[in-house]
């Protein structure tokens, strides 16, 4: 079992005017993270068989579109809601030397954003079947 938790506050500069050039990235990189976040995966193994799942949890994020003053902050932001994705993982140990795994990565098709500020969706339910070989 792992499991991972990270909670962090997001922080808004006090600036009422301009923002400047040089502090855009800092300024809009204090909204590029979620403010909570957690991450659960297991395995387990019958005999040859392991079976694993996965979860991954994102709060809801924002961010702005490079601002130029405290009120297009505002007006601008881009919000993406909570969601969650669900891993599946199955592996056969053949033998001592072979095994085939599959996995099966968004398996509830959970539409997301990789990053809200640039509108590319995550990766849709997707599986890769492995064939290892240890010597």
């Amino acid at each position: 079992v792992a499991a991972g938790y990270v909670q962090q506050k997001q922080v808004v500069p006090s600036n009422d005017g301009e923002v400047l050039l040089q502090a855009r990235d800092d300024f809009t990189g204090a909204y590029r993270a979620p403010e909570q976040s957690f991450k659960l995966f297991s395995t387990y193994r019958f005999n040859r068989l392991t079976l694993g799942a996965g979860l991954r949890w994102q709060g809801p994020t924002k961010s702005a579109w490079i601002p130029v003053a405290t009120k297009q902050v505002e007006e601008g932001l881009m919000k993406q809601d909570a969601f969650y994705i669900v891993d599946l993982m199955a592996r056969y140990r053949v033998d001592k030397h072979f095994s085939l795994q599959l996995n099966v990565n968004n398996v509830l098709d959970t539409e997301y954003y990789q990053h809200e500020r640039s509108y590319i969706s995550g990766a849709p339910r997707n599986w890769m079947l492995t064939l290892n070989y240890q010597l």
